[in-house]
């Protein structure tokens, strides 16, 4: 899109951009940027010009991307997270441990007990892992349905419940 200077609204663009990054698996805007991640890195896109900022490059595909108190937070297919402050900076690393080695599914919600922001990976296998932010303690890893790759998590926004889903056509309410 293309801002319309005349209505101020904005207006389909008509082209697509090229990503410098690859092919795309997630998209998320901060801060005035379109953040884009790819098979290579991430590339921010200024949302006026639809022109790359720049490219963090990485030698791991992005999975999922979160926006988290001004910053980014990304997850890479090895299991790896690293979060970025909005202009592209790294913050954070979190390498990828345990059972944690891989990245399919990514949220974030608030623990209804505890009151604290917890990001959620999905991974192979079924497993899901649960970290406490901003200090990224592990909170704990469970199976939903063991063998089902976790596509897809969503915080249903009421009393500390989220759904998974899997591989497997499994959907679970926890």
């Amino acid at each position: 899109w293309t801002m319309n200077p005349q209505s101020q609204t904005f207006q389909c663009h008509g082209t697509p951009m090229d990503n410098p990054s690859g092919p795309v698996s997630a998209v998320k805007i901060l801060s005035g940027a379109l953040w884009v991640g790819g098979q290579t890195g991430i590339t921010c896109f200024d949302l006026n010009t639809l022109q790359p900022r720049g490219t963090v490059q990485s030698q791991h595909p992005v999975r999922g991307l979160l926006e988290f108190q001004n910053h980014m937070i990304a997850t890479y297919q090895t299991g790896d997270v690293k979060i970025f402050d909005a202009s592209g900076g790294e913050t954070y690393y979190h390498r990828s441990a345990g059972e944690h080695t891989s990245n399919t599914a990514v949220e974030l919600m608030m623990h209804h007990v505890d009151g604290k922001p917890m990001l959620l990976c999905g991974q192979h296998f079924g497993y899901v892992t649960a970290y406490d932010l901003p200090e990224f303690r592990p909170r704990g890893s469970w199976v939903c349905k063991g063998g089902s790759e976790i596509r897809a998590i969503m915080d249903v926004k009421f009393g500390g419940m989220f759904i998974t889903g899997g591989g497997h056509s499994d959907v679970m309410a926890w």
